[in-house]
């Protein structure tokens, strides 16, 4: 039976949305109305953080580069990510780094910050070739580890702590995910020979991060264990990495500080204007994955090494937008995804954004993470308040009552001149 001609309408606007929203990510449509990048990376491919105890092929000596170090792989992949960057962004940021128009921050980890120069020379490989000295100067910021609470998923906070702890045991997401995979932790923590069998969950990343950081550097695994048993614990892992936020109070806690840099910066270019074209953050995996799990935009898997994330702010006279781009570390492609954010749907205006993630922005974060010298400061500066607030209420009513008092005595010397006048006769005009 012939389709009538609202549904045929109708299927052509889909298809039309569809081819939209399909159209290249760098379409010179697009770039007109961009205004500012914000971009996060994870650091290339590095070293193991631990070594499995029953692993002999795999031990320090095995690894120059040393514990967590970023690999000649993940200096290759750095590269790369930053002439993608380049191709993509070209036509926006100038091929000469200038400090008006780019902002680098790394946390304070030798593999970001090695990554975030590597990624630059790629991204400023022109000048890098142009330079006589062979290199791009370009300052990367950071802070230490202790105090970066916007790109340290990990920075101390009891608070977040305690209920980390707490959602570990109580959380039936994480209960039904160590049911489905204690057959093949057990058989694993106990073939490689660790003191606790199976593994908590919350150790689980001593036993995936070995075996992962050799499967990139195609290093040969320990006999006991195969593609099909890696398969298995990679989706556990991916999906309790995404579970480290699945609570409002650790979005507030361990994703907030970084919102609330990234929302201040793009609300104040999009009320006063900026140079600034490009924030870029070389960061991890939780960085990454804290921004996307909030916005429940969760990549297939937890950000790989070398994975990016971009949040570009569009504008125009009338209205503005944010787009969200996302590239696995690994890909092949000079492509990015497009991700739709479910939390803040198309077109995600900032304003919108800013609504949705407002309660997950901390006002005194110290605070909140259960510090004592920040809950004593905070009480001393309410105190202080509240006794200025009283003060002002005291001073106005003093003020009051010596207007009060003023006029009062006015009324009393005018009363005494008039009787002293009456009682002489001052009044009388035509007295005789």
């Amino acid at each position: 039976m012939p389709w009538p001609l609202t549904a045929i309408v109708v299927v052509l606007c889909c298809c039309s949305a569809i081819v939209a929203f399909a159209i290249d990510d760098q379409d010179p449509t697009w770039s007109e109305s961009l205004v500012h990048a914000t971009v996060l990376f994870r650091h290339g491919a590095r070293s193991p953080m631990w070594f499995i105890p029953n692993d002999f092929d795999n031990r320090l000596e095995t690894w120059p580069e040393g514990l967590s170090a970023l690999t000649a792989l993940g200096r290759r992949q750095m590269l790369e990510l930053g002439r993608v960057m380049r191709q993509r962004y070209g036509h926006f940021v100038d091929d000469q780094f200038s400090p008006q128009e780019v902002y680098v921050r790394s946390t304070a980890n030798d593999r970001t910050l090695i990554s975030a120069n590597i990624f630059l020379s790629g991204f400023y490989e022109r000048q890098k070739n142009e330079s006589k000295f062979g290199f791009v100067a370009v300052p990367v910021h950071t802070k230490p580890v202790e105090e970066d609470k916007e790109l340290t998923f990990y920075v101390k906070c009891p608070t977040a702590d305690d209920i980390f702890e707490k959602l570990m045991y109580e959380n039936d997401k994480f209960i039904n995910l160590a049911e489905k995979s204690v057959h093949a932790v057990t058989y694993l923590s106990r073939m490689g020979g660790f003191s606790k069998v199976p593994l908590p969950l919350r150790d689980f990343v001593q036993l995936y991060d070995p075996l992962k950081s050799e499967k990139v550097h195609n290093r040969q695994w320990p006999y006991w264990i195969n593609e099909s048993l890696f398969d298995e614990i990679e989706r556990s892992y991916d999906i309790g990495s995404y579970l480290l936020v699945d609570d409002d109070r650790l979005k507030r806690l361990r994703v907030g500080p970084l919102y609330k840099e990234i929302l201040e910066r793009i609300e104040n270019i999009n009320s006063n204007g900026s140079t600034r074209k490009m924030h870029l953050y070389s960061c991890h995996d939780t960085t990454l994955g804290g921004i996307l799990a909030t916005l429940g935009m969760e990549a297939k898997t937890y950000p790989q090494f070398g994975a990016s994330l971009i949040i570009e702010f569009h504008k125009n006279s009338t209205s503005n937008w944010l787009r969200f781009f996302y590239r696995e570390g690994f890909s092949n492609s000079t492509n990015f995804d497009e991700l739709f954010p479910k939390n803040c749907l198309w077109p995600c205006s900032l304003e919108k954004l800013h609504g949705f993630v407002r309660p997950f922005i901390p006002q005194n974060w110290e605070a909140e993470c259960g510090f004592d010298w920040a809950i004593r400061r905070e009480k001393v500066l309410n105190h202080t308040i509240l006794t200025d607030n009283h003060d002002v209420v005291g001073q106005t009513a003093v003020m009051g009552i010596q207007l009060v008092t003023i006029v009062a005595l006015i009324l009393i010397i005018i009363i005494q001149c008039i009787t002293i006048r009456r009682e002489h006769g001052v009044f009388i005009v035509n007295g005789k």
